[in-house]
């Protein structure tokens, strides 16, 4: 048996989200909505997942450059799901510039002790922009399966 469980924060003034899970889940989907200031610089969304020890043990960009010198508010949505393909260009789902989708291999899961990072790789206006970070993961409530960490 499973249990879904919600990620929410929408913390204003800030574009680095930490996520710390203390048991074994799925990631099902995040979602990430990126409001910059007028400040100009090239923004990059990041997501990491972080071993206990700090060591980032996965490291996957989202989407292309967010801003790349415009001196204008802007605002940008990214979606990341399990799959086998990245979507650069789909017209239904992706607008030019603002919304973008990316993949992990299905089946992500994070172990405990590790931390799930999203942030502005760039750190161009880390405490002005906003970000708000929304998803899922699932947890398996039954009795835990021993896994390990393996690079693809």
């Amino acid at each position: 048996m499973s249990t879904i469980i919600d990620i929410i924060d929408l913390t204003p003034n800030d574009s680095n989200k930490d996520f710390t899970w203390t048991q074994e889940v799925r990631l099902l989907w995040l979602l990430i909505d990126l409001r910059t200031t007028a400040t100009v610089g090239s923004r990059r969304i990041v997501v990491e997942l972080i071993g206990p020890d700090g060591e980032v043990r996965c490291w996957i960009p989202i989407g292309e450059d967010v801003s790349p010198g415009i001196a204008a508010s802007k605002r940008c949505t990214h979606r990341l799901t399990p799959g086998i393909f990245r979507d650069f260009a789909n017209p239904v789902f992706v607008t030019p510039d603002t919304d973008m989708s990316s993949v992990v291999p299905e089946g992500f899961y994070i172990v405990p002790g590790y931390t799930l990072r999203i942030r502005d790789f760039n750190g161009i206006d880390v405490a002005a922009d906003d970000m708000d970070v929304t998803g899922q993961v699932e947890a398996d409530t039954a009795a835990p399966v021993a896994r390990e960490a393996k690079l693809l």
